[in-house]
């Protein structure tokens, strides 16, 4: 299994590398899993889960959404407007939140 769009395992890469100066080894013991976990978030061919997501964000000192959008998963303070099917992609669905996003901005834009 590989994840469509690895940009959750790209971002964690490069933060446990540039941030934190940590090997895959150091990374797992604080998350408590293995190295070839880490290893496999990072190759995208595994997802984390909500509560790895939480112990990440902890660890990296960054707010969870920061997290939890590559890693296609649900921001927190989203609410969902509509129910997206299940066969749309990954991209397709973050499309969908960006361009809420981009309405939310010139709506807010506009206000006086």
């Amino acid at each position: 299994m590989t994840i469509e769009n690895n940009a959750f395992g790209i971002m964690l890469k490069d933060l446990r590398e540039t941030r934190l100066h940590w090997s895959q080894q150091k990374l797992a013991d604080a998350v408590g899993c293995s190295r070839a976990h880490i290893s496999q978030l990072e190759l995208g061919t595994a997802k984390p889960d909500e509560l790895e997501i939480g112990q990440l964000a902890q660890i990296l000192n960054l707010p969870e959404d920061v997290l939890r959008r590559p890693a296609g998963l649900m921001p927190i303070n989203e609410k969902r407007l509509v129910e997206i099917p299940e066969d749309y992609s990954q991209d397709e669905y973050f499309e969908i939140l960006d361009y809420v996003e981009f309405i939310r901005f010139r709506k807010n834009k506009r206000a006086p």
